[in-house]
């Protein structure tokens, strides 16, 4: 049985439901991060980043969620959340997997998390970001434009690790609705059952306006 310690919305959130989408047993382990948990010793002995997610895997603890994401499908490769070794489509996978937790999920990070110590320095830090998080979520919606997923027409672990950030993109000041594809592929995932199936645990707002708009 696989040990996921998780928070509500945090990256976490992609490994439990790739972890329901394989159907695998698993154990969920609540980290709360406003008692700031994830920086207890008991935590760091797991994760010495004293970052969300950790999988213990036969008692071993794994952490990055794109490591986690990858390890999994490779365990579990009848579930085919990866494309096959033999696939033109594989190194498109680990493309895109590799640009979600590099590029856009980094990006992010300085967004939500602008570090200076200029107090002043702040709100530039954070309007530089928003035009950089433009092109990237322009990179990717062009790409959405060709097929129904990012790595082609078959859902894999990157679409889970993409709903997410497309997720977290909803706090950015532009409209996500600005890049259609992006909003489409946003609201097909939004109905996804390992999605909907986790949700009271997860605590997602799948009605909110996105997600419940009728083209």
């Amino acid at each position: 049985m696989y040990q996921l310690y998780y928070s509500p919305r945090n990256a976490s959130a992609a490994v439990h439901w790739l972890l329901h989408d394989l159907n695998v047993p698993y154990e969920l382990i609540r980290v709360d991060r406003k008692q700031q948990q994830q920086k207890s010793a008991e935590y760091l002995k797991l994760n010495p980043s004293g970052r969300i997610p950790t999988l213990l895997i036969d008692d071993q603890p794994l952490s990055e969620t794109a490591a986690i994401l990858i390890t999994l499908c490779e365990r579990h490769p009848e579930q085919a959340k990866m494309p096959a070794l033999v696939s033109p489509d594989r190194s498109k996978f680990w493309q895109w997997m590799m640009y979600l937790t590099n590029t856009l999920q980094n990006e992010l990070m300085v967004y939500f998390y602008p570090h200076t110590t200029d107090s002043n320095g702040i709100e530039a830090i954070k309007q530089a970001q928003v035009v950089r998080l433009a092109e990237i979520l322009t990179l990717i919606d062009r790409e959405l434009s060709h097929h129904t997923y990012l790595v082609g027409d078959t859902l894999t672990a990157c679409d889970f690790f993409l709903f997410l950030l497309g997720y977290w993109c909803l706090a950015l000041p532009q409209p996500l609705t600005e890049y259609p594809n992006l909003t489409r592929f946003m609201r097909l995932m939004a109905k996804h059952p390992s999605i909907t199936a986790v949700n009271d645990i997860e605590q997602f707002d799948l009605d909110c306006d996105i997600f419940t708009f009728i083209d």
